[in-house]
This record gives structure tokens, C-alpha cells and sequence, in this order.
């Protein structure tokens, strides 16, 4: 009868079971919708679009060092929900070493539903819950940017959990786990033991963790243990089974968090001088071409240089070498390169005639060759896939042996270093065919400066196969430059082959200064630091490409036809290139090595006929007035695409974007380049005196030559005068469809010249020995000040550790203040980050010497204008010191810094907090011997922008006061310096993709500038200059106008 009845308790126990389960599927599943977003750590990323389904709004990379730790982001559910699944959108990107971890959140109690690891492409995939889960919440566990771009939660309403107690058989006891928290950990500790009870004491307690990247657990001789593997977040869950006595307990599981191994960041050798300032820019170096082989060597006598061919490359000076890997490694190991085996091609020959000619060389070496494309699955075969074999971790930079390999080979030749060791230098100097050239060792040629690491790795319209993530593309690069720190082995990587060749980044086809960021932190995780305390950068150049059109997206789509590249983006995305260089890349060049505009009138990157100007004449205009805006704006080397016509009369983007005839010829646009050349070549960009219309001023030996055209593209003309100082005469040049400028030679009166500017460029040489004039004033005047007492203090919370990196100062702040002193309060509380910032007014002319001291890490800033984005480090603490302990660090004095008596220096002092005291402050020594510390506010004034940082408090009073002045705060939108005297920079991202438009009125509501009106997408940062020049000192008011809000800035404009 007892073996009855038991058969009957576990029959009971199944019917309930199966009830209670069918009940549940049984309902019906809704979709829940989330509510609110929370992260355990604000750092600035935006996870909003997470609230939405529209796959064109995603959730922006963020690449600030706060962001590269573990956080939790709590998404609330509109009701309380037994879930049955999630779906998650999976957009590019794969993270398997440091993946999402998705939670339900049932009060306090966290249910693992499953890990994310992006190994998808623009794809939804599905969690799917064995029973349902009961949840008020979903929390997704990350690291940096890797996240499901969309989530979707599913199930039915409920408030109990949905799974039954199991009813015990006879005789059966419920086990029950206690497993405690688990300590914080750091890289490098030792292995430490892992520890569990139960009421059944008979059956083991197991351990899994979650993320074997971070920890391992083992059972050695019964003891169990965790092993730190790398830092990040696991989850380390104990369970036990059941036996005759004991049900199976419900597995426990706590978190392990594993923090990386602290680095000391050292100190940069302090610089003399606050700046170098700019390299020199030439006209001429915007004036490259991209073409291959074919457009120098007859494909039927490739073993030599083209005369006809020749001429035509020499309209210009630069070549982007389009290289395809598979002439020079056609099989696995066998290098050729006169005559390659594949094609037959001489680059010897091609290269020497080149540099004889002056044309300087970019080898832009890309695509997988056939044996190494072999290696990957049939249907996955791209020619433009990532640069691996198949399978291997785009992650590693060891799966970039391979093409490192190749590349050492090809610096090896064609660089200036005659010392690589022979034995490391190989050709297949077997011949093809009887009588065929044979390949020969040669080692520093000298032919070749600039070596681009394939090109495009963003190609996010290829799928995964072919799209690299900023870290695995700097892994890429790794390789490429330097074999990986020289960890890969010998003969790998550029420099080892030719120190002194330059490594260019592929150039972006989305031309995002977030992407190098991603890469700058990637290095600095990797790769470390260098002696001077700069990060270890695996690249020289930066490099991205953009495509002028009216939708301000390059490749992004949605463009109707090309735009002038003054009322595009272009400025603004070369603007923030270059900041974002002298930011984050020691002032690395940037170079734009792909832009240009199709003729054909289907394509969406088209010229257009514009009044009585034709086609051919605006892409001609357009091309000439691309060449000029880079200088401008800091971009060190343009090459257009490209030689000849892909494919003429076809309407697809770039196809009829040559700059050639098919008969060699020079179009129009190449004869306004090559006559432009001719005249400005030598000449550097030396300063832009106006806007609107441009006026560049270009500079060689002493002798002034300028540039002017109207920046728009409707057919406008402006009367302008230009004030030429003491020249008596000058010679104005203008473009024509022949072989030379027009040149007309104009008598002056007192220096003035009187011109009448079209959308075509025109150039004016003054008389030789003449003094430059002073009107329009220079954009480089100085600006003045008088201190007003204070400076700016933001504060961030809740920002862990003491490294000044992880400081989220491009998010809201979350208090600010106004001290009297450069110094701040003193023990507030732990783990803040905080900035004082504002302008220095120096009392006399001379050098300075400055401290700072501080508890925990801080950093001290300064500009050599009121200008924050020329700011330079200057002195910092890495450690801490007493309060005003000015001496306990050389690294905390300055070297001597020559200011000016009445100019305005924009200062800043990072200062980050983690625990015990905390203070910081700011001295400095005047010249006359004085020393002041800390600064006092006689010497200060706060700063007047309203960043990033500012955000929370300054723009909720700037609103407009119609209907849109109650939308939220969605927009970003600052303009700084604030006040200004020359030129002011207005900065705005929206949120939402759609229109925008920026204006600027007086006092009295009139409208005196409109800067920009059209389409922009969303999350991208756009900037925007306000000249001074022809603006009366004053208020003004400066207009945001979206379809969500109106935002208004009030900007002084200072004599």
C-alpha cells in the first residue's frame, strides 16, 4: 500500500505540474512594454531608443573610458509580467568575450534568461524562458557598446511566479542553497575558494560561472574555486541535485566582479610652450587622386610606365594606390612585385616614375587574396571581408598574421630602411613561363611614405563577415603596425620593417570621430602607454571619407544629389575630425582620402546645373572649393575619387565621378585644379578673414596670395572689398576651361580692391613686398578679459574608481557651483568626478609657472586662447597630496608658459575622486616672482559655453517660450566661447533624425545670419561657425528649431 501510495503522490505531483504549465501557455501572450530606463552608472551613453522599435533610431556608441566596465541598465516593465520570452535585435558587432547578460528582475531577485553575444547581423533573435518567469523588470548586464539595439519582452500578466513548488515525494525533503556574495576582485589576485551549504548534506554542491572571459571555477581534490581571468562581470551560480531524501534545491547565484589591474598612467614630459601650433598646409596637398595600376600601365605592356597615361596622373599630386593583396601574395608566402604574378604589374617601375614626377604615393592595400578567401565557408566568400581566415576572432591580433606579414614585405621594399636583414626579406623569383621576369630581393627603395591598412572596415552593408568594430579594427591595426608590440613573432608589421613609414587608417565610409575613439580606447587597454605618457597608438594618420550631398550622410543614403561643400557637412565633420585628433591623438594628422561628385543625373552624389553654370561647370567649382575648405579646417591631405569613370552613363553612386576623359584628357574640374595648382600650390593656408563670402588667406616665403568665392550653390554673387594694406596693385586670377588661369592686373587706391565674387573661385596675388591690410580683421585676435571673481565647479556622482579618464564629462553634470578660488570644497564624499573650468586673466606680461595638488588623481589644462579645444595638459597628480602640498610630484609644476596681460586663457582641472579625503587646487608664479596659491578669483572668470556639461542647468532657461518651449530636453545645443571676439562655435545633436535650422538675430528679432537650414540625422554632432566679421559688438540671440523644440543661446559679442 505505501508503494501505491507513493506512485499516486508522484502521478499527483505530474498532473499538477503539467496544469499548471499548460494554464500558462494556455494565455494569452501580450508584448509588454517598457516604461523607464535606468543604468546602475550614468555615463552618458543614451539608451532611449531602447523605448522604441524604429530600427533607424539606435542606441549611439559611446566610447568615454567610463563606459568600458560593467553596468546594469533596468528597464521597468508597464506591469507586472511572467515572461516567456525576450527578442533582441542583434545590429553588428560580435563581443563573446564580454556579452550581455539578460535578468529578470522579480523585486530583488535576478533570474538569468541568457547571455547576448552580437554573433548575428541585423537580425532579431529569441530568449525563450523554459517556464515562465515572473518579473516587474528586465536588467541587461553590459559592457561598453555591447548591447542588443532593440528589446522586446513577451509574456502574460501575473504577479506569482508561474513555476510550482514540486510537491515532495514521501519521505522527500526540500534542499535549500546558501551561497553569500561574492567579493570584488581585481585582475591578477589569486585564485580564491568557493563556498556553499545545504540542509542535504549528502549530494555536492556544483559551480558554473556564466563568463568564463572573467572567471573559470574548477573542483580540485573537492574543493571548489574561481580563477580571475580577465575583468568584467559573471555570475557564479551553485546548485545541487536531488537524491532519495532531498529535492533538487533552486540553484543560487551570486555576482563576481572582476575590476581591471590598476595602471599608473605616467606623466607626459611638460611642454615649453602651450603650442606648437599647426603643420603647414599647402594647397597642393589637396590635390590627390585615387586611381590604380591600370591608370599608369597598359594592362598589355605592364611591365612599363604609359606616357599618355602618365600625363594625365601628373594633373595631380597624389595617388591612393588602390592595391589589391592578391598581386602581391597570389599564393600563400610567395611575394612578387616586378613582375607580380598575378597581372604581371611592375610597381618598381611605377613607383620610381611616380616619385620622380612628384606625385606622392598612399598604397592603400586591400580585399582577401583567393588562397586566403578559400578559407572561408562557400556562401560567406567576400573579397571584401574582414582580413582572416576563416573562423579566427576578429578580435585577436594574432588572426591578422597573415596580411601583417604581407605588409612587412611590401615597407621592407619600398621603404627608406636599407638595414632590414636579408633573411627576413622574401620573392618567388620563380618565373610564370620561360623568358618571364624574375623577382628580385631589393630592401629600401625609398619610393614609398604612406601604407593604408585596407580601406572602409566600417562596411556595414556587408554584413558581419565584413564589418569591424572600432576595437577589432584597432586589434587590425595592431598587427598590421608593429606585429602586435612585436608579440606575433619576426618579419610582421610595418615597422619593423621601415620605422619611419607612416601607417594610415582605413579611411571610414561613415565619417564618425566616435569610431577612432572606440579604437583609442581599445589601444589603451592594449597597448599602453608610450615614455611620454601618450597612449600607444597603432596607426599615424587619421583618415575617413565624405561625400558632400543636401542629406548630410555621405554614404549613410538618402541623398537626392550632391551639395556644395560649404552648405553640407563637410566642415563641420572636418572640424570635429581634427579636435577630436588633438584630443585624443596627440594632434595626429588627419587626412580625407575619398570624396568627390558624380556627373550623371540619377546618381544621389550628382552635380548640378545651377543658373547658367552646366553640370560639368558646378562639379568643376564644387571640386575646386572642396580642395580649398579642408585647409580650412586643419585636414592635411584630400584625395578625390577618382581618376576616370568607373562606369560612364551609369546612375549609380560614384560611377561617373572621373576626372579624366576616357582619352586622358583633363575635364574642367581637373583644369581648375591643375591651374589652381600651378598658381597657389607652394602657398600655405595661413587664415580665413571672412565666411560668408570665404576669403582664405594663403602665405609662401612672405608673399600673400588669397582665395574668395561665395559658399553657395544658387547662383549668387557678392560685391566685396578686400584691404591689400601698402600693395599698390594686385593680379586677380580666375579659373577658365583652358590651360591657365585669366589673369587681370587692377591698380589700387589706398589698397583696396573691389571684387565682384561668383560661386567659382577666383584668387588675388597683391603687389610683391606689400603689407598685408587689416580689415577684415584676423580670425586670430585675441581675446580680452576682465576677471569677474569666480570659476565654474561641475560635479558627476556615483563615478567609480580614481582614474581622471572615467570622469563622463560629456554628460549632464549633476551639480554645479561658482567658487571664489581655484580651489575646491573640501571632503564632500566618495567616487565623484569634477571639473573646474574657466579663463585666466593674467596681470602681467610674461611666464608662468603653475601647480596643482590634489587628492585622489587630477590634471591641470590650458589653452593658449580662450579657445578649449587648443587646450594642453600642463601639470597633473597621479596619486594625491596633502591639501596645498604643491611639491610632492615633479609632475605637478608646470614648465614656464608665456602669457599676455589682459587676454583671456580658457583653464581646466580634472579632478577625480574615489575615497577618503578629497580636495584640489590650483596655483600659479606671475612673473615678477609673486605666488599666488591657490589663484584668486581677481584672477578668474567662469566659463561661459554651456557644454555638454552644462546641459542640465543652462538650457532649461535658454528655451523659446511658444508651443515647443515645453518639449524635452532631447537636443544637445551650446555655442562657446561665450562671449567671443572673433568667432564662436555653435554645437547641436538631435535625438531625432529631421529638419534643423540655425539662426541668429539681434536684440530687436531681426534675422542677421541664417547658418544652416536642412535634413540631419540622428545622434550625429554637427558644428557650425559664427564669424565675428560683419557683426556689430552686442546681444544676440542664436535659434535652434527643430520639429521637437525650440532651444535659444544668448551670445555676446565682445570689441
Amino acid at each position: 500500500m505505501a508503494k501505491f501510495s507513493g506512485w499516486m503522490a508522484l502521478l499527483a505531483f505530474a498532473v499538477c505540474f503539467f496544469l499548471t504549465t499548460y494554464v500558462a501557455r494556455a494565455q494569452s501572450e501580450t508584448r509588454v512594454s517598457i516604461t523607464a530606463i535606468s543604468p546602475s552608472l550614468n555615463t552618458g551613453q543614451d539608451y532611449s531608443p531602447w523605448l522604441t522599435d524604429d530600427l533607424s533610431r539606435l542606441v549611439s556608441n559611446h566610447w568615454e573610458p567610463a563606459n568600458f566596465q560593467y553596468i546594469d541598465v533596468t528597464l521597468s516593465l508597464a506591469q507586472r509580467t511572467n515572461i516567456t520570452r525576450v527578442r533582441l535585435y542583434d545590429f553588428e558587432g560580435s563581443f563573446a568575450d564580454n556579452p550581455a547578460s539578460i535578468y529578470a528582475l522579480n523585486g530583488t531577485q535576478r533570474t538569468l534568461l541568457g547571455t547576448f553575444t552580437g554573433a548575428l547581423y541585423q537580425q532579431w533573435v529569441e530568449l525563450k524562458t523554459t517556464l515562465p518567469v515572473a518579473a516587474d523588470a528586465i536588467i541587461v548586464r553590459k559592457y561598453c557598446n555591447n548591447i542588443p539595439q532593440k528589446i522586446q519582452v513577451y509574456g502574460y500578466a501575473g504577479g506569482a511566479t508561474a513555476t510550482p513548488a514540486p510537491n515532495p515525494a514521501p519521505g522527500q525533503t526540500q534542499a535549500t542553497i546558501s551561497f553569500g556574495a561574492l567579493p570584488a576582485k581585481t585582475v591578477g589576485d589569486a585564485p580564491f575558494g568557493l563556498s556553499a551549504t545545504s540542509n542535504n548534506t549528502a549530494t555536492p554542491i556544483t559551480f558554473a560561472s556564466s563568463n568564463t572571459a572573467v572567471a573559470t571555477v574548477s573542483n580540485a581534490g573537492g574543493q571548489w574555486q574561481a580563477t580571475v581571468v580577465g575583468a568584467g562581470t559573471t555570475t557564479i551560480t551553485a546548485a545541487q541535485a536531488g537524491n532519495a531524501a532531498y529535492l533538487a534545491a533552486a540553484s543560487v547565484s551570486q555576482t563576481l566582479t572582476v575590476q581591471a589591474a590598476p595602471v599608473t598612467t605616467p606623466v607626459p614630459t611638460t611642454p615649453t610652450t602651450l603650442a606648437s601650433g599647426p603643420r603647414p598646409i599647402k594647397f597642393k596637398q589637396s590635390l590627390g587622386v585615387n586611381a590604380f595600376e591600370w591608370d599608369l600601365e597598359d594592362p598589355n605592356k605592364p611591365w612599363e610606365v604609359e606616357a599618355t597615361r602618365l600625363a594625365g596622373m601628373k594633373n595631380f599630386t597624389g595617388m591612393r594606390h588602390y592595391l589589391d593583396w592578391e598581386r602581391l601574395e597570389s599564393s600563400e608566402g610567395s611575394y612578387t612585385f616586378n613582375p607580380t604574378h598575378s597581372g604581371g604589374w611592375n610597381y618598381d617601375a611605377m613607383y620610381q616614375r611616380l616619385k620622380a614626377e612628384g606625385i606622392e604615393v598612399l598604397a592603400c592595400i586591400k580585399t582577401l587574396p583567393g588562397w586566403l578567401l578559400n578559407t572561408w565557408p562557400a556562401d560567406q566568400r567576400d573579397h571584401e571581408n574582414v582580413p582572416v581566415r576563416g573562423g579566427a576572432d576578429f578580435s585577436k591580433p594574432a588572426s591578422y598574421r597573415e596580411q601583417a606579414r604581407m605588409a612587412f614585405q611590401f615597407a621592407a621594399r619600398y621603404g627608406n630602411n636599407p638595414g632590414v636583414p636579408r633573411s627576413l626579406v622574401t620573392v618567388n623569383a620563380t618565373p610564370r613561363w620561360p623568358g618571364d621576369g624574375i623577382n628580385e630581393v631589393k630592401i629600401g627603395l625609398n619610393l614609398i611614405k604612406y601604407m593604408e591598412c585596407d580601406n572602409e572596415r566600417d562596411k556595414w552593408w556587408k554584413g558581419a563577415k565584413a564589418y569591424q568594430t572600432p576595437a577589432q579594427y584597432a586589434a587590425n591595426l595592431s598587427a598590421f603596425y608593429d606585429g602586435h608590440k612585436n608579440t606575433l613573432g619576426p618579419g610582421i608589421g610595418v615597422k619593423n620593417a621601415d620605422p619611419t613609414m607612416q601607417v594610415v587608417m582605413a579611411g571610414l565610409a561613415k565619417p564618425d570621430p566616435e569610431y577612432v575613439k572606440g579604437m583609442v580606447e581599445w589601444c589603451r587597454q592594449n597597448r599602453g602607454y608610450r615614455p611620454d605618457g601618450s597612449v600607444n597608438l597603432c596607426w599615424d594618420i587619421i583618415n575617413y571619407h565624405n561625400y558632400s550631398n543636401d542629406a548630410g550622410t555621405s554614404q549613410g543614403g538618402n541623398s537626392t544629389r550632391g551639395a556644395a561643400p560649404e552648405v553640407s557637412d563637410a566642415a563641420p565633420v572636418a572640424r570635429s575630425f581634427v579636435q577630436m585628433a588633438r584630443q585624443y591623438c596627440g594632434s595626429m594628422p588627419v587626412w580625407i582620402t575619398e570624396t568627390g561628385f558624380d556627373t550623371n543625373q540619377g546618381s544621389p552624389f550628382k552635380a548640378i546645373a545651377i543658373g547658367g553654370r552646366s553640370v560639368q561647370e558646378t562639379q568643376a567649382d564644387w571640386i575646386l572649393r572642396t580642395a580649398l575648405l579642408y585647409p580650412r579646417y586643419g585636414v592635411e591631405r584630400v584625395f578625390l575619387y577618382q581618376l576616370y569613370d568607373d562606369n560612364p552613363g551609369s546612375a549609380t553612386q560614384f560611377a561617373t565621378m572621373g576626372l579624366l576623359n576616357a582619352d586622358r584628357t583633363p575635364r574642367l574640374a581637373t583644369r581648375y585644379l591643375t591651374q589652381a595648382n600651378q598658381l597657389l600650390g607652394e602657398y600655405a593656408f595661413k587664415e580665413s578673414l571672412s565666411t560668408n563670402p570665404v576669403v582664405d588667406r594663403y602665405e609662401l616665403n612672405g608673399q600673400q596670395a588669397y582665395a574668395l568665392v561665395v559658399p553657395d550653390e544658387k547662383g549668387r554673387t557678392v560685391q566685396y572689398t578686400l584691404n591689400l594694406g601698402t600693395a599698390a596693385y594686385a593680379d586677380v586670377y580666375r579659373p577658365t576651361s583652358g590651360n591657365a588661369l585669366a589673369v587681370q592686373r587692377v591698380n589700387l587706391s589706398n589698397g583696396q580692391l573691389s571684387l565682384l565674387l561668383t560661386e567659382t573661385p577666383l584668387f588675388v596675388v597683391p603687389a610683391a613686398g606689400s603689407t598685408v591690410g587689416s580689415t577684415p580683421p584676423p580670425a586670430t585676435s585675441p581675446a580680452t578679459c576682465s576677471a569677474t571673481g569666480t570659476i565654474l565647479r561641475e560635479q558627476w556622482n556615483n563615478v567609480g574608481g580614481a582614474a581622471v579618464a572615467a570622469i563622463p564629462v560629456l554628460a549632464a553634470p549633476a551639480s554645479t557651483s561658482q567658487l571664489t578660488q581655484f580651489e575646491s570644497p573640501r571632503n564632500l564624499t566618495d567616487n565623484y568626478g569634477a571639473r573646474l573650468r574657466g579663463y585666466l586673466c593674467p596681470p602681467q606680461t610674461g611666464a608662468y609657472t603653475f601647480w596643482i595638488a590634489g587628492d585622489d588623481n587630477c590634471e591641470l589644462w590650458l589653452s593658449p586662447t580662450d579657445d578649449p579645444t587648443q587646450k594642453v595638459r600642463i601639470a597633473a597628480v597621479t596619486g594625491h597630496t596633502n591639501v596645498r602640498e604643491w611639491n610632492k610630484y615633479a609632475s605637478q609644476k608646470s614648465a614656464a608658459v608665456t602669457l599676455t596681460a589682459g587676454r583671456r586663457y580658457y583653464v581646466e582641472a580634472l579632478h577625480k575622486e574615489q575615497g577618503g579625503d578629497d580636495h584640489l587646487a590650483v596655483a600659479w608664479q606671475l612673473p615678477d616672482g609673486t605666488l599666488e596659491g591657490p589663484i584668486p578669483g581677481s584672477r578668474l572668470s567662469p566659463y561661459a559655453g554651456s557644454g555638454a556639461g552644462l546641459a542640465a542647468t543652462a538650457n532649461s532657461a535658454l528655451r523659446g517660450t511658444g508651443p515647443a518651449a515645453a518639449a524635452p530636453q532631447t537636443e544637445t545645443f551650446t555655442v562657446a566661447p561665450n562671449p567671443f571676439t572673433t568667432a564662436s562655435e555653435i554645437t547641436f545633436r538631435l535625438q531625432t533624425a529631421g529638419h534643423a535650422s540655425i539662426a541668429v538675430y539681434d536684440m530687436q528679432g531681426r534675422l542677421v545670419r541664417q547658418l544652416f537650414a536642412g535634413a540631419v540625422e540622428a545622434g550625429a554632432t554637427q558644428r557650425l561657425a559664427l564669424p565675428a566679421h560683419g557683426l556689430p559688438t552686442g546681444v544676440y540671440l542664436v535659434r535652434l528649431t527643430t520639429p521637437a523644440a525650440v532651444l535659444n543661446q544668448r551670445v555676446v559679442l565682445a570689441e
